[in-house]
């Protein structure tokens, strides 16, 4: 009985934290500059040459469309 107790207690905080914590969330890469107007999913040249004196910080993809900023391809840029 008091395995089965146990048992659903961890399955219990085990749902609520990941109730918490969105998984499914993408991760791009953004510069701290406001004149750098994309974000990319991977950090490459392009985003190392425009944020260049500034700082490249990898935030939600939601943080960085509220930032206004736009997808960017590495390979167009």
């Amino acid at each position: 009985m008091k395995k089965i107790i146990l048992f659903s207690l961890i399955i219990l905080a085990t749902s609520s934290l990941s109730s918490f914590i969105d998984f499914d969330e993408e991760m791009v890469f953004v510069c701290d500059s406001p004149r750098v107007k994309c974000f990319y999913y991977m950090p490459c040249d392009s985003l190392k040459n425009q944020c260049q004196g500034n700082k490249i910080f990898r935030v939600t993809l939601s943080r960085a469309k509220q930032l206004g900023k736009e997808n960017c391809d590495c390979e167009k840029n």
